[in-house]
């Protein structure tokens, strides 16, 4: 409710209720807006986690591969159906994700 009121309302205030909790918690858009600073570094993980987790996996540089999950194959589907009937749209600004995704990434194949 703070979070809204800050965006729409005043100065008042959301409600009496939220005004009472608010000496003891920060405003929502504070932290959402709030910029990293060069102190914000998580702390390191403790020595009896560590060894539990893997190092990250190296990938080889390339083109991504489209997931094959429905939603994926149906939205490489509609990508293409784009490219295909309405390529000028594809020429407007604004569609650069979609025309490199176009170039990079082979058709997904169900």
């Amino acid at each position: 409710m703070q979070l809204l009121d800050d965006r729409f309302g005043g100065t008042h205030g959301y409600s009496v209720a939220v005004n009472a909790r608010q000496p003891y918690l920060d405003r929502i858009s504070r932290a959402l807006t709030r910029r990293p600073g060069p102190n914000d570094v998580p702390p390191p993980l403790p020595a009896s986690v560590a060894p539990a987790v893997p190092p990250p996996t190296q990938r080889e540089p390339g083109p991504p591969e489209a997931p094959g999950t429905p939603n994926a194959i149906a939205l490489d589907l509609a990508a293409r159906k784009l490219e295909t009937d309405h390529p000028h749209l594809l020429s407007q600004g604004g569609w650069q994700d979609i025309r490199e995704y176009l170039a990079t990434t082979a058709p997904n194949k169900a």
